[in-house]
């Protein structure tokens, strides 16, 4: 007996996995979930104004016909946040995400209809001093430059297939600032309690007009480092979207959806192309 107690302990010391592999199996890696963004910014009918960051309704609305033909499913940053806490298990098989950036009043007249006829969401970045400036009595309100109102968004809060994310408050600029980045001749603390002011006078407005603060956040001009993720995780974020122009492959790594890539539709593009190429990156994987 007491030989073969000795012949099994030394068996144990040369294959530790023998005893632990019925207790605990390994846990296989999800699959990648592949999640490409597109990041739009103003629609207009001027053919005049077309560029890299306007295009048409027309544009935006083939691009809706095409995701719904080929079988996309637009998800937002909430849904995502589910689907990373749940290890990507029962994600959509073609999810793709929409995201509009600095809440002009085309997002209003334009995408919000659009989206509702295609029955398709959409992740909507804004900036709270923007919207300030035109909820005002009698503001001015030409299509070309204007922001839509507190009022205008409540409205489309309503939407299912609609969701609004912070782009800051008052930090989509590059006169005070490069975006949310720190000031080269600004302290670290100074930094902190600057963007910490800028987040919480957004998530006032927030509540006070949708009756919830933003766990999304847009960096403004696609200005991104460590410092601003470090400071925005610390600040409570989950998701935040930057401008890389690349696909997001998400595997469950720690602070992932803290760096979320995205390509810029701009006027001209070929979306089919784009998920042509996309799809037969993922399939090379």
């Amino acid at each position: 007996m007491k030989k073969i107690f000795v012949a099994f302990f030394a068996m144990c010391l040369m294959f530790p996995s023998f005893v632990s592999a019925t207790e605990s199996p390994l846990e296989l890696p999800p699959e990648p979930f592949y999640l490409p963004v597109l990041m739009y910014h103003q629609i207009s009918e001027n053919p005049k104004r077309l560029c890299e960051y306007v295009i048409s309704p027309e544009a935006f609305e083939s691009d809706l016909k095409l995701l719904k033909e080929l079988g996309y499913q637009p998800i937002t940053t909430a849904e995502l946040l589910k689907y990373a806490e749940n290890k990507y298990q029962n994600v959509p098989e073609k999810a793709i995400m929409l995201t509009f950036d600095d809440g002009y009043l085309s997002d209003y007249v334009y995408a919000f209809p659009l989206l509702e006829k295609y029955e398709m969401k959409a992740v909507f970045a804004i900036v709270g001093a923007f919207a300030d400036i035109y909820s005002v009595e009698n503001a001015d309100k030409n299509i070309r430059y204007a922001h839509t109102s507190w009022a205008e968004m409540a409205e489309m809060n309503e939407s299912e297939f609609v969701e609004f994310v912070s782009h800051t408050n008052d930090m989509h600029n590059l006169k005070k600032r490069r975006g949310a980045l720190r000031k080269k001749s600004e302290s670290i603390e100074s930094y902190k309690k600057a963007l910490e002011c800028d987040i919480a006078a957004l998530n006032e407005k927030f509540e006070e007009h949708f009756g919830e603060t933003p766990t999304a956040l847009a960096c403004p001009f696609g200005n991104f480092n460590q410092e601003l993720q470090q400071a925005l995780k610390e600040s409570g974020f989950t998701v935040i979207l930057t401008s890389e122009q690349k696909n997001n492959i998400l595997t469950g790594k720690e602070d992932e959806l803290l760096d979320i890539n995205r390509i810029v539709r701009n006027h001209g593009m070929d979306l089919k192309k784009l998920l042509d190429k996309l799809e037969s990156q993922q399939t090379k994987k």
